[in-house]
């Protein structure tokens, strides 16, 4: 019985972590869309 609850916590943790990873991923690709945007914004009004 602990030994099921104890793989159950490493579950329960490895998903935590992997659903925190995957939205700092998906959080920095949003970022640097934008980032890439205003950059090419930037540099249509300078060549102008």
């Amino acid at each position: 019985m602990t030994i099921m609850l104890r793989t159950y916590k490493i579950v329960k943790t490895l998903k935590g972590r992997f659903g925190v990873a995957h939205g700092a991923i998906q959080h920095n690709q949003y970022f640097s869309r934008i980032g890439i945007r205003s950059l090419s914004m930037k540099v249509i009004a300078t060549s102008h």
